[in-house]
């Protein structure tokens, strides 16, 4: 993606003209209804008497804590219900007649739903290209592959052409995010389900696919189901549904306001801070990690080199809470790899407390110097005292769980391979204080990876690395799933508040939060083309382009 797409919102008007409204249909006015839908997991009920009513050209929005059962309703809504699930009763009716076979049917010309994931990531096949994708899904609707109409629908949601010859696995979460979103416009389908669909984007590109679903909402008759966490998206919408107790409760605008004016907190930057106490300084914490001149490359298949990241300079204190901003594509996710050693650079030094490396019965108090952490060749005793102190959150926390262990299992694989603790009562005594500070005491432990929502999976993944109290976290938008209150409230158990890692951990959060970085960092790194371009105490304002863009945006979003 080229650096003027990235630093200029204002471009959102070009693009969005450059959507041929001629080669897109506009749909017949129609009501889409999900009526009394009830679903169970042996005798457990998930849902109960749920009713929802989606109309053709209106965006409705479906809201509720997380694992409240959101995206469960739409994967029911859809027909996707998993077969470990029970649907006790409920029917999906368009104009008051039940949807049949032939409007389900994969050959069907029009379908009725197009659909946006919550987790992109789960949702493509490795070995295909990002091409191979459109293709396959263009092939099952019989409509014709055209090379203009794919690029155009691609650059409407912010990515280039050369995204077409890309893997998933060379994306982040936000590019295949983005790549989702363009599948289902390219589908034509009149009714949108869209499942956090900026949940992993930054606040421009979020802005801009916001934009665009109301556009086709207004101008093609789509009928479109939000679901979300963002409060500020309940004033585009023709009807909201809170999801509370297991049901669905239609809100007023009386209630509809409250919500809004509860999401809201005063969003203020003291750009003239610069006096030492304004945050806390790092020259008094020894380095924790240290990376010189770090760059990173790949290859692709047609020997075609891309710069993932350029001259990375950066040292992390002990203690220290730093937050990673950057629009989606950057280079963030990268970085992180990179710091937990799951990539290795191209070129450049990566630095690291030497007693990282040594197991505890080798291990010395003294040993606090860094050592290049790519000059050492690394054993399997080193790996385990390596990942000991040091874990990292995927942004996709679904596939970062083993499908064939319950619950309880994944959360316990750790302890017994890092730990070496295989008594059961041990393991719960560390594991179970830890579900219930992240409101998980209530998650059945036998139950599978899958059955999970995306706020519930990355709770769990977070229960699992506190378990182990490393000495450094990497959180790679780990509580982007999760409703506001929900994550303020872990946030601000990781930075110490809720003396869950002792001592105090350095975190490092890569993140589109914004408002949560100034409120809880002591540092803000903001990356742009694979480069830091400021390095800043995050009481501070961005000097550079993309950073006042990216501010302004949520300005304006917190003024609305």
């Amino acid at each position: 993606m080229s650096r003027r797409q990235l630093a200029h919102p204002k471009l959102l008007l070009q693009k969005l003209t450059m959507y041929n409204t001629q080669k897109t249909p506009k749909h017949n006015k129609s009501i889409l209804t999900l009526h009394n839908l009830s679903i169970a997991f042996k005798d457990l009920i998930l849902l109960k008497n749920i009713n929802l009513t989606i109309q053709s050209g209106q965006i409705t929005l479906l809201i509720g804590a997380s694992g409240s059962g959101k995206t469960l309703t739409s994967l029911a809504l859809q027909g996707l219900l998993p077969n470990n699930l029970t649907k006790l009763y409920g029917e999906v009716l368009i104009d008051d007649k039940p949807i049949t076979s032939q409007h389900t049917t994969p050959l069907n010309k029009q379908p009725i739903f197009a659909s946006i994931m919550q987790q992109p990531r789960s949702c493509f096949n490795p070995i295909f290209t990002i091409k191979s994708h459109i293709k396959e899904t263009l092939r099952a609707l019989q409509k014709p592959y055209q090379n203009t109409r794919v690029e155009r629908i691609l650059n409407l949601v912010g990515l280039e052409s050369s995204a077409l010859t890309m893997y998933a696995f060379e994306m982040s979460g936000g590019m295949l995010q983005r790549v989702m979103i363009a599948i289902a416009l390219l589908s034509e389908a009149p009714f949108l389900i869209a499942d956090e669909p900026t949940s992993d984007l930054d606040a421009l590109t979020a802005k801009d696919i916001i934009t665009l679903l109301v556009r086709l909402s207004k101008e093609h008759n789509v009928g479109i189901l939000l679901i979300t966490h963002n409060m500020e998206l309940l004033q585009i919408a023709s009807s909201v549904y809170a999801l509370d107790s297991r049901t669905t409760h239609p809100l007023s605008q009386t209630q509809i306001q409250k919500y809004i004016a509860e999401s809201k907190k005063p969003y203020i930057i003291d750009s003239a801070a610069s006096t030492p106490n304004a945050t806390k300084t790092s020259s008094t914490k020894p380095p924790l990690l240290a990376l010189t001149h770090l760059h990173k490359h790949y290859t692709s298949r047609y020997n075609i080199a891309k710069q993932a990241l350029q001259n990375i300079n950066l040292t992390l204190y002990a203690g220290e809470k730093v937050a990673l901003l950057g629009r989606s594509g950057c280079g963030k996710s990268t970085l992180g790899k990179i710091l937990a050693r799951l990539e290795n650079p191209s070129s450049g030094t990566f630095q690291l407390p030497k007693i990282w490396l040594e197991s505890s019965k080798h291990s010395q108090k003294t040993q606090t110097t860094l050592c290049d952490a790519y000059a050492i060749k690394w054993r399997q005793e080193r790996k385990k005292a390596f990942y000991k102190n040091l874990q990292l959150l995927f942004q996709d926390p679904i596939s970062s769980l083993n499908p064939r262990l319950n619950l309880l299992e994944n959360l316990i694989e750790p302890l017994v391979y890092l730990l070496g603790i295989k008594d059961s009562n041990a393991q719960l005594s560390l594991i179970m204080p830890i579900l219930e500070s992240l409101e998980l005491d209530n998650l059945a432990l036998n139950a599978y990876p899958n059955m999970l929502s995306g706020g519930q999976a990355q709770r769990l993944c977070l229960a699992r690395v506190l378990a182990l109290k490393p000495q450094m976290l990497i959180l790679d938008e780990s509580t982007s799933a999760l409703d506001n209150k929900l994550e303020r409230k872990i946030w601000q158990m990781l930075i110490g508040q809720n003396t869950t890692l002792q001592p105090p951990a350095t975190l490092l959060f890569i993140t589109h939060n914004i408002a949560f970085a100034r409120e809880f960092c002591d540092r803000i790194l903001l990356m742009d083309s694979g480069k830091i371009i400021e390095d800043i105490p995050s009481t501070k304002a961005f000097k550079s382009e993309l950073g006042e863009a990216l501010e302004s945006e949520l300005l304006k979003q917190s003024l609305l």
